[in-house]
């Protein structure tokens, strides 16, 4: 079976995991951070891709993309818009 893409998404004010394809979140958590770390973790064992979404559903970084964003500024990133509650 090939791994699913995990996503990183908005559930009202809480973050979700939820594994690619599936009605179903894997976990839920208070903050962005915690969510990222989580679905991190499910990415890599599995060998899937980690997609984050924004607030409104875009996503703003995927583990695939070339040039990606470094993992310190995706902290930085989610920092600012938590202090200026854009999260």
């Amino acid at each position: 079976m090939a791994a699913r893409n995990q996503h990183v998404v908005r559930h009202g004010n809480k973050w979700a995991v939820q594994s690619e394809g599936s009605a179903k979140f894997t976990s839920v958590f208070d903050t962005k951070q915690e969510a990222i770390d989580s679905a991190r973790e499910i990415a890599r064992r599995s060998g899937a891709q980690l997609l984050i979404h924004g607030r409104t559903g875009q996503i703003f970084l995927s583990t695939d993309s070339p040039g990606r964003l470094s993992e310190e500024t995706v902290r930085r990133v989610v920092r600012d818009c938590a202090d200026k509650s854009l999260v």
